[in-house]
């Protein structure tokens, strides 16, 4: 695969991917960053009509603020797993519950008092995907998997060269892959380890989350059998 492009839109890392029709962009970070993006592009000397399809992880805040901005200036089709199209195309903000004591408070005072700071420009949506989906037709040799449990409609993109784009399926803020890799927030951790094993066993050799660093099969496996044993005593 040629190489991609991170880019770092706010808090949230975002992925631009060639493929032979042009480009297709993975997640929109934060809010008041499309000129933070236009920029970007200008630097790499890409020109916005050549990115194709803006493929959402999942539509929370940090991921989807600059969704409409970026859209307008690509034209670019959204695509977005169906369980979470009305969310973007309304401009509904969601806080997860948190998965540590520290996250669970911090959830419930976010959803309790803080929810107007995190108001993001509602988006049309062009692909409601419910199932693997091909990025064929956008010229990606990769797919399109639903990976539920950070969120309901959660999506991860699996290149068949083995990178995997997985949004807040997991995280690695930390260097030297000390982490143990699960979000601080999540609807349902059963399911977020059943994405892993998704991703792996389809062919998954290196991770690419929106917040942190990459994170080899080898280290995530490892992390997988940690939560899992946790999990079930």
């Amino acid at each position: 695969m040629s190489p991609f492009h991170t880019i770092r839109l706010g808090t949230c890392n975002t992925y631009l991917i060639p493929g032979n029709k042009g480009f297709i962009l993975i997640d929109a970070g934060n809010r008041n960053k499309g000129a933070t993006f236009k920029r970007r592009l200008k630097s790499l000397s890409i020109t916005p009509g050549d990115i194709r399809l803006i493929v959402i992880t999942h539509v929370h805040f940090d991921h989807v603020g600059s969704c409409l901005a970026i859209k307008s200036l690509t034209q670019a089709k959204v695509m977005v797993h169906q369980a979470e199209r009305d969310l973007l195309e309304k401009g509904v903000v969601v806080i997860p519950p948190g998965i540590t004591p520290f996250h669970r408070i911090a959830g419930v005072l976010g959803n309790r008092y803080f929810k107007h700071f995190f108001q993001f420009p509602a988006v049309p949506v062009d692909i409601g995907t419910l199932y693997k989906t091909s990025l064929e037709d956008f010229g990606i040799d990769g797919i399109v998997i639903p990976t539920p449990g950070h969120t309901r409609g959660s999506l991860s993109v699996l290149l068949k060269s083995g990178e995997a784009f997985v949004g807040d399926l997991a995280v690695n803020y930390f260097p030297l892959g000390i982490g143990g890799y699960l979000p601080p927030y999540g609807e349902n951790i059963p399911q977020i380890l059943s994405g892993w094993e998704t991703l792996l066993k389809a062919g998954a050799k290196i991770i690419y989350p929106g917040h942190g660093f990459p994170i080899s099969a080898a280290r995530l496996i490892t992390a997988l059998k940690k939560h899992k044993k946790r999990l079930h005593g």
